[in-house]
């Protein structure tokens, strides 16, 4: 075997200075040092390399499946020009029925006047302590770390260039990879532009909780996607052994117009703008829920995730459709309804009461913020826990292939099972 010399010299060369050498021992001080502690390092080590967000094609509205980065990008293009176009209609006389018996809370004059005063360098400062390091920046190309370490000289004058994003995409698990409908669009936004968003929602989070219902727990302080979790249990051991039929409908909500994926502001804004929407169907007294001492319970809200609880089926659903149809008219706000499904919470709940409409009916339960719900209460354990059991099994053998020492195994499990348990 020939070997070229002198380029197999420069390698050695190479590799043999002292900044190669240097270079070296930093890496295996790193590995060592952070290789089995809780941290980005051992999460990359134990989570399986996932190549399912190369875009390898697109379906064309003809049938055809192109593999062309032009065209695949041209159809990207295309369907979020789509989705991002308002396909509201102002229209006063409706706008103003629509409003009419609403009576929404309103923003004390302090509060109006805090979310309305000049942003403050303190606000800018903490809003860029707030963010997490680490993360791939937008077009300018600085990441938060830059800002991080120049606060002081940039805060002043962070109030320009704040219109364009990088989009990137993660595929949805289970949907279709040549339909651009099956990715969820993640924006990486400029560092400043994310900044000033920042701002505005820590500003916005400190007031929101005053004119938001209880009824949604999303993105607002000091509620939790757990909160809606009990009460959904509660409420089904209530009426599990009434004869009078119930049933929970889950949404399948398409408002997507508003809210720019990677903004920190948007899901605040979201939250505001379906609120009229919640209070309508709370007030409609055509549309009947579940009443426990006197209090009527009808909605669960976790931003965009809406279950809805309704007795009294066949008057209660075409009243809510009617009232959706009508928020639809005014905000593009749509339900999928092909997407949407009708669980019983009673016992003596027939199919039949739905059949009349789109719902589809899951009579062995729906999945809610990630748990499992079925219609007998008894089965919940079982069908969350199994699972999680079998998947933690399946990454305990997986993780034996990495050789982690006894602190490593202690730090994968709460780092990786942990947090799901809880």
């Amino acid at each position: 075997m020939e070997v070229n010399a002198p380029g197999w010299k420069r390698v050695f060369f190479f590799f043999s200075s002292p900044q190669s050498e240097y270079a070296l021992f930093r890496t295996k001080q790193a590995y060592w040092e952070m290789g089995e502690r809780p941290g980005r390092l051992l999460a990359y080590r134990l989570k399986q390399q996932d190549s399912t967000n190369h875009i390898a094609g697109t379906r064309q509205p003809d049938g055809r499946i192109s593999t062309s980065s032009k065209q695949i990008n041209k159809s990207f293009r295309s369907f979020y020009k789509t989705l991002y176009s308002s396909q509201g209609n102002f229209d006063e006389q409706k706008f103003d029925s629509f409003f009419a018996d609403l009576n929404l809370p309103r923003l004390t004059d302090r509060d109006r006047d805090f979310l309305e005063a000049p942003i403050k360098l303190e606000e800018i400062s903490q809003a860029i302590r707030s963010m997490p390091p680490n993360k791939s920046p937008g077009l300018d190309g600085l990441p938060a770390d830059f800002y991080r370490t120049f606060k002081g000289i940039i805060s002043p004058i962070l109030l320009e260039s704040m219109h364009t994003a990088v989009i990137s995409f993660i595929r949805k698990k289970g949907k279709d990879d040549l339909d651009p409908s099956g990715y969820r669009p993640i924006s990486l936004l400029n560092c400043d532009q994310n900044i000033l968003a920042k701002i505005l929602s820590i500003c916005l989070s400190k007031v929101i909780g005053s004119i938001i219902h209880m009824d949604q727990s999303g993105f607002i302080p000091n509620r939790h996607s757990s909160d809606n979790i009990r009460r959904l249990v509660n409420l089904l051991c209530l009426v599990y052994d009434s004869t009078h039929p119930t049933i929970t409908l889950s949404l399948d909500a398409l408002f997507e117009t508003l809210g720019r994926f990677g903004c920190p502001l948007s899901l605040g804004l979201f939250v505001l703008a379906l609120e009229p929407l919640a209070q309508k169907l709370r007030n409609n007294s055509d549309m009947h829920g579940i009443t426990v001492d006197g209090i009527h319970h009808k909605l669960l809200l976790y931003t965009d995730d809406m279950l809805v609880m309704l007795t009294q089926p066949e008057k209660s659903i075409p009243t809510l459709l009617n009232c959706i149809e009508e928020f639809a008219f005014l905000s593009g706000y749509h339900i999928n309804w092909d997407k949407s499904e009708a669980m019983p919470l009673s016992g003596h709940c027939p199919s039949t009461l739905v059949h009349r409409w789109k719902f589809r009916w899951a009579s062995k339960g729906i999945k809610y913020l990630g748990i499992r719900i079925t219609p007998d209460y008894k089965d919940m354990v079982r069908e969350n826990i199994n699972p999680l059991l079998q998947k933690m099994k399946s990454d305990f053998g997986r993780w034996t292939k990495i050789h982690l020492s006894l602190w490593g195994k202690i730090h994968s499990v709460k780092m990786m099972s942990a947090p799901v348990i809880y």
